[in-house]
């Protein structure tokens, strides 16, 4: 029962911390002067023009671009990340989850 309840808050946690990234896409695109009317329109746009960029030596660290083409044509950062998480649970109950 008590791995079912780990999931359970790791899945939580996780999805908090989805959701935080996605209200900082919206920021940084919204500071660039982007609009949009609804929430398909934000994914259609994102799924369109934002790329997620990964780092050989660094597996961990990524960063989305607005209109990414190449190294030479790295378009502009919209977000750096660090997809690194480690869950701690203590006696008491309390959950920890760390990412980046």
């Amino acid at each position: 029962m008590l791995t079912n309840t780990n999931n359970y808050i790791q899945k939580e946690l996780i999805k908090r911390w989805e959701k935080k990234l996605m209200r900082t896409i919206k920021q940084k695109l919204s500071s660039l002067h982007y609009r949009f009317e609804n929430e398909a329109a934000f994914l259609k746009f994102s799924d369109e023009r934002i790329s997620r960029v990964f780092f050989e030596d660094d597996p961990y660290n990524h960063e989305l671009r607005l209109d990414y083409k190449s190294i030479d044509e790295p378009g502009r950062l919209i977000v750096r990340f660090s997809t690194k998480a480690e869950m701690k649970c203590e006696p008491s109950g309390r959950v920890t989850l760390t990412i980046g």
